[in-house]
This record gives C-alpha cells, structure tokens and sequence, in this order.
C-alpha cells in the first residue's frame, strides 16, 4: 500500500467517504468536497501537488485549486463558529 493510499484509507474512515468515489470524476459536492479535503490533508502530510495529482489522476493545478478551496470553507467554518459563540 503506497503512502498516499494510506492517507486516503484513513481519511475515508474518519470522514465516512468512499475511496472509489473520491478518486473518480464525479463533480457533486458531496463528491468533490471530500475529495479537496483529501488534497489539503495529503498536502498537509508533506505531499506534492504533483504527486497528489498523479495518485488522483488529475493534473497538479487542479489540485492546488482545491487545497484553496478546502482551506477557504475551513476559514469560512471557523468564522460561523467564531460568531455563533460570540451571540451566545
């Protein structure tokens, strides 16, 4: 089992997501957001864009595109729970 494999293996269990699924071309959100949190935790782990982008069959661009998209709903999440404590 490679590396990367590893990463997805652990990151399915936790997160309930399909490896299948999240290595396809599927495009829905409740596909592809998965699959970019992937990419900022194999990113986070010390992984290449390029070879994060071999592992899912797509070109490193893509992956860095959706490392910013994951990391931009983390900042909007922490934002709604930084607020939602400051109305209470």
């Amino acid at each position: 089992m490679t590396p990367l494999r590893k990463i997805m293996t652990v990151f399915c269990a936790n997160e309930g997501a399909d490896r299948i699924e999240l290595m396809g071309k599927c495009r829905k959100r409740n596909i592809s957001q998965p699959r970019q949190a992937f990419m900022l935790s194999a990113r986070r782990e010390g992984w290449s864009f390029p070879k994060i982008g071999e592992y899912l069959r797509r070109d490193h661009t893509t992956i860095l595109v959706g490392c910013l998209a994951a990391l931009e709903r983390e900042r909007e999440q922490s934002k709604i729970v930084v607020f939602r404590s400051v109305r209470a």
